[in-house]
């Protein structure tokens, strides 16, 4: 029995607890980067553990909805403290040169521990979903007993009150943009959707002029003038959008073009994974990482990076109904080598334009910038491929002297035969399946031509961005 049933949890309870971790860690990362500054980062990363496995246990004693809720979003902000203070120690254990190879090294494993997490997860949750949130606890057990005799104690920085007044105004604002913008997959046109978008911005426009104007910022806003730090800036949001759209845009293919089961689609994808994850222990680890390291500027591989994904998403354009799972496997492997290099070279950028006196807020904006460009590559993959397929539906069935009022039923009626397998009222229009794969795969090819193309676009900015203004080692 899964969550939804077991704990009878209504859609809007669903949805929200879907979103719940990635909204805590989009909305607290910058404020675990300044409370590890002020606190220490050892004793918040430990901390960070303590809370994640606490709140993993909750969920799973979690008697009814609020309770599973709750702990989720708790969840959420200890691991956007666990992944804030642990990036912002690699400086601290890999200075100077080899800070580009250890960063390399840090996303690679970061990427390892993931994916063997979600499948060991995954076969417990067959079991029971209950057992799934055990996994956690006893990660962070092991996790807080390793930190003090592995980790160094690092020194505190920042002085004078801390300035809540603008990480509440950030966190608010990060919270409704990336909430708007989830919402906006399912329910594109409601008022309240672009209602909690607006507010997110000027919120975020709020906090620029909060910090400008305060007299102890908790994050540098003047930091957007740095030509490097805006360049990785859009590296992180680019990257994480055109790989939302790649990795959504695949799933759907599988399903609804090659007409797999959810569960074959998910074991069709592995291979590009895990293969990937390889592309990324090459490129992050070894070419990037190494480049990085005997002094390649990170300007090229922030350029050559994004050129090679676009490369990747080129290579999925071709993919049709007939396209085989070894098919997929080159362009996500190179899409995955570019990705991994520019990653890994954003986060050297980031990491040395870092002020000493602002260093946790700044490396902790990575993970918020992460986590609204996934959003953002979500709402426009799903909006694009949605608004192109329907259309690509309703004309067919048009040019073949169907009225609207009956093409829009046939294509409701479609989208329930993609989401339960139940054909009703098709079976007096055969071709509304015909042209829905059609279109489909017209938007999916669209889809990558424009990943492709903003990784060009990218490529460019940042060639551009850092001409002679390399960030200098701190």
């Amino acid at each position: 029995m899964d969550a939804t049933t077991n704990l009878g949890l209504s859609p809007f309870m669903r949805g929200a607890c879907a979103s719940a971790i990635s909204l805590a860690i989009a909305a607290t990362a910058i404020a675990a980067g300044v409370a590890a500054d002020r606190l220490g980062r050892r004793r918040v990363l430990m901390g960070s553990f303590v809370v994640a496995g606490a709140a993993n246990i909750v969920v799973f004693l979690a008697p009814a909805g609020a309770a599973y809720l709750g702990g989720h979003i708790v969840a959420g902000v200890a691991y956007g403290a666990m992944a804030t203070g642990s990036y912002a120690y690699v400086k601290a254990l890999a200075p100077g040169k080899s800070l580009g190879w250890a960063l390399g090294l840090f996303g690679v494993f970061t990427t390892l521990i993931c994916t063997v997490t979600i499948f060991a997860g995954g076969s417990l949750a067959d079991a029971d979903w209950r057992w799934l949130f055990l996994v956690v606890p006893a990660m962070c057990l092991v996790s807080a007993v390793l930190v003090p005799p592995m980790l160094p104690a690092m020194p505190r920085v920042g002085s004078g009150p801390a300035d809540l007044k603008g990480l509440i105004v950030l966190g608010a604002g990060m919270m409704l943009l990336i909430s708007g913008l989830t919402q906006a997959t399912s329910q594109p046109t409601h008022p309240l959707t672009w209602l909690f978008v607006l507010a997110g911005v000027a919120l975020l426009a709020g906090w620029v002029a909060i910090e400008l104007r305060g007299g102890h910022p908790s994050f540098p806003v003047r930091i957007f003038r740095s030509r490097p730090y805006l360049a990785a800036v859009l590296v992180g949001l680019t990257g994480n959008i055109t790989a939302a759209a790649m990795v959504l845009g695949m799933n759907d293919h599988l399903q609804y073009i090659a007409r797999d089961s959810v569960l074959v689609a998910t074991i069709g994808l592995q291979p590009s994974y895990i293969i990937g994850g390889l592309g990324g222990l090459a490129a992050g680890g070894l070419l990037a990482g190494r480049w990085l390291s005997t002094g390649v500027s990170p300007r090229v591989v922030m350029t050559v990076g994004p050129l090679l994904a676009a490369v990747g998403y080129a290579a999925l354009i071709p993919l049709h109904h007939g396209s085989s799972y070894w098919a997929i496997l080159p362009g996500t492997v190179v899409a995955g080598l570019g990705l991994a290099a520019m990653m890994t070279a954003q986060a050297q950028v980031i990491v040395r334009v870092a002020p000493a006196d602002a260093y946790g807020a700044v490396t902790s904006s990575k993970t918020s910038i992460g986590q609204l460009g996934s959003a953002l590559g979500m709402i426009l993959t799903i909006l694009f491929l949605d608004r192109m397929t329907a259309g690509g539906v309703v004309r067919g069935l048009r040019t073949e002297g169907v009225s609207a009022a009956d093409a829009h039923a046939t294509l409701t009626a479609l989208d329930n035969y993609l989401t339960t397998g139940h054909k009703p009222g098709l079976h007096d229009l055969p071709d509304a399946i015909g042209h829905a794969m059609s279109s489909f795969s017209g938007a999916f090819h669209g889809s990558m031509l424009l990943c492709a193309g903003i990784m060009v676009a990218t490529a460019g900015a940042v060639w551009v961005l850092m001409r002679d203004r390399e960030p200098a080692p701190r």
